[in-house]
């Protein structure tokens, strides 16, 4: 089974695997690699097992949220459907959501790469703690998560129990996590200590030394909500303007932007294909098989001429020049920012324009960045956002608090205070409540933070909401009540009818993204499905859902019937809250608008 690591293990096991005795960053000759994650595999048959009732079963679908968190949506449902929320057991990886620390994305993005290929072409079983027998699984501290093993096959659906490799232990061989706790899994205590320390003595991942990916900075930038709004529209502008469209090279051949999970990937080929992919090549034609700063020539291997041709670094009327002689092919300097490369020749860099109409070379180098596989050093183009990964301080109104994120709204006046301008931004407060004066709506607020392009959407991260102020650099504040905020700021929801709302889904228009809006007419419920306390409505005539985050009972005469789909199904609603979208695993885009609470909820009681 192929297991997908990052980039930083890739090239750190590339180069032991040259040596015929490996060594340390000190010199020092390491004992020979053993693979322990492919020593444990699953104890349980799973076919037709009830994970709710049994303690183990199939996964149809994951979530993932962290290096050590995840969600899953179970095959068999006879006990539940509800969605399972994991923790995993044996582990503890650094934190990449509500708090943010070294390795913490690092850690993220192994388990999600793992997870969405086992998704896509292979399998995943879950068990509780109890690995060895059929038992229901247990919960964690939190009363809503269950400590569970994964284990995962990234190749083979259905695959045999023995065939299954413990997700949890190839993180600490990886080098992501410490093996932590695993007092209740004696037999397996041993793989997972051997495995935490060979990930030490090889130096891999978090014990490396500094993450390159994490922000050390103590200083917050101060900027608008508007500002980050706008960069946050570029990236998305980009994003709908180059999704799957061809663009003449030359005549024969089409330069392609072709959507992805992280952008687009360059391609060259008389069609749009996966084939010709733009490398990276050294001063002798040979592609790189790592990548550093520094110099190198960008091409691809034309499988028609039998030889590569190499980009120029000239560029007219929006088309890159070739050449298949080295000597004439153009010195590139790459270059690692936040987020992956700049790529430059002289004093500009290559990116194409948001519009989708021509490539050109771009004077900043903040504007776009490339990211580089590790295995084909193939290039991505993906817009940039000036603020991904900087810590900022914004004011905005809160204009909504539900499921741990607060939402911030700010206007500004153009146009001579002829026109106004909105710009809003979701801040993901850590799973822990924060005190309520943060969270009343209209409370203009100063926030604090770590600004992340992250997988549920552009957010500020890693706060801190002290109930008393004044003792740290990094802390949020109240800078009027709100009872105090009158003026400009005054909190007032944008009143739309439902095809004006529409009009901007089916435009994928993110003019009013994150902002408040009232829905003016009625809208009625179609279908759409309940998962424990939270439910996502799907609505007659429109292109977007009502998501709730709280158990809805929405009859004044039995508050304590809590709906069911049934119930939602065939009624009518005034709806209102933060309008915003989401993107499923699969990468499709839901657009929904998020009531605080039931207010934003009212059912039309027809019998009334």
């Amino acid at each position: 089974m192929k297991k997908k690591v990052a980039l930083l293990s890739l090239f750190s096991l590339f180069l032991l695997a040259g040596c015929d005795h490996p060594t340390d960053s000190s010199g020092s000759t390491l004992p020979e690699w053993v693979d322990y994650s492919s020593q444990v595999t699953l104890q349980l048959d799973y076919q037709g097992k009830d994970f709710y009732k049994d303690g183990v079963g199939q996964m149809e679908e994951m979530y993932p949220i962290d290096g050590d968190t995840a969600h899953f949506t179970p095959v068999i449902k006879e006990t539940s459907s509800e969605r399972i929320k994991c923790r995993f057991y044996g582990i503890d990886t650094p934190e990449s959501t509500g708090k943010v620390e070294p390795w913490g994305k690092a850690a993220s993005n192994y388990t999600k790469s793992i997870l969405t290929e086992a998704q896509e072409n292979g399998t995943i079983v879950i068990t509780g703690a109890i690995y060895d027998r059929y038992a229901a699984p247990q919960h964690d501290s939190t009363g809503e998560r269950y400590l569970s093993c994964i284990y995962v096959n990234t190749e083979k659906k259905n695959a045999p129990k023995e065939e299954m490799h413990l997700l949890n232990l190839m993180i600490v061989e990886q080098g992501f996590s410490t093996a932590r706790n695993t007092g209740e899994i004696p037999q397996l205590s041993d793989y997972f200590l051997n495995a935490d320390t060979q990930a030490r003595a090889y130096e891999l991942n978090m014990f490396s030394g500094p993450d390159p990916d994490y922000n050390y900075d103590t200083e917050y930038i101060p900027t608008g909500i508007n500002e980050i709004q706008n960069e946050v529209k570029k990236g998305w502008e980009y994003q709908v303007a180059t999704d799957g469209q061809g663009r003449s090279l030359d005549g024969s051949e089409y330069f392609a932007l072709v959507s992805g999970t992280n952008g687009a990937d360059l391609i060259w080929d008389e069609e749009v294909t996966n084939e010709n992919r733009v490398s990276l090549f050294d001063a002798n034609g040979v592609a790189a098989d790592s990548i550093d700063n520094g110099e190198y020539k960008l091409g691809y291997a034309d499988s028609t001429l039998g030889h590569n041709v190499y980009l120029t670094g000239s560029v007219a009327n929006g088309v890159l020049s070739t050449t298949d002689q080295l000597t004439s092919a153009g010195t590139f300097t790459v270059t690692s920012v936040t987020g992956g490369y700049t790529i430059g020749i002289g004093d500009q860099y290559l990116g194409y324009d948001i519009e989708g109409t021509n490539f050109l070379p771009i004077v900043s180098g903040l504007d776009y960045v490339w990211t580089i596989d590790g295995e084909t050093t193939s290039l991505t183009l993906v817009a940039g956002n000036y603020y991904n990964n900087r810590k900022v301080s914004v004011q905005g109104t809160v204009i909504g608090y539900s499921n741990n994120i607060l939402y911030l709204q700010d206007i500004t006046e153009v146009d001579g205070g002829s026109d106004i301008e909105y710009g809003a931004i979701n801040v993901f407060t850590g799973m822990s409540p924060i005190p309520s004066k943060y969270t009343k709506v209209n409370t203009y607020v100063e926030v604090k933070g770590l600004a992340l392009d992250s997988q549920f959407g552009f957010q500020i991260t890693d706060t801190n909401f002290p109930r008393a102020s004044g003792y740290s650099d990094n802390e949020s504040s109240v800078i009027l009540t709100a009872e105090e905020n009158n003026d400009i700021h005054q909190f007032a929801p944008l009143e739309m009818s439902a095809a004006e709302v529409n009009k901007f889904v089916s435009n994928k228009d993110l003019t009013y993204y994150n902002t408040y809006i009232k829905v003016t007419d009625p809208v009625t419920v179609e279908g759409g499905y309940v998962d424990g306390s939270e439910a996502t409505l799907y609505l007659s005539g429109v292109d977007f859902d009502a998501y709730l985050t709280f158990t809805y009972a929405g009859d004044p005469d039995r508050p304590n019937w809590i709906w069911d789909i049934d119930d939602f199904k065939g009624q009518s609603f005034y709806l209102e809250g933060v309008f915003t979208l989401h993107k499923s695993t699969t990468n499709r885009i839901h657009w929904q608008i998020n009531p605080n609470n039931a207010d934003g909820l009212k059912w039309i009681n027809q019998a009334a």
